[in-house]
């Protein structure tokens, strides 16, 4: 279920790396796992949303949650809106 739901499932570590990703965002972006696994998720944001993502990210570990529109980079260099909801472990 979680390799082909209809929505993008991934993880990040503390130093906001990808962990873990579904097939359906490896699909819908065009990269393959090795592309985004083990690399920061801030490489597939464009500006502005590049230079914003550490303070972001340390808000959200701050707080444990996070709700935020934001745009993604497909592998083609196409950019995609992403509305974004977060959760800590």
């Amino acid at each position: 279920l979680y390799q082909n739901a209809p929505v993008f499932y991934f993880s990040l570590d503390d130093e906001g790396r990808l962990l873990v990703c579904n097939d359906t965002m490896l699909r819908a972006l065009g990269y393959a796992i090795h592309e985004l696994v083990g690399r920061p998720y801030s490489e597939i944001l464009p500006e502005p949303q590049r230079s914003a993502f550490p303070a972001r990210f340390a808000a959200f570990l701050a707080t444990g949650t996070a709700e935020v529109e934001t745009r993604w980079l497909k592998a083609d260099g196409t950019i995609i809106d992403v509305w974004l909801t977060a959760m800590s472990r």
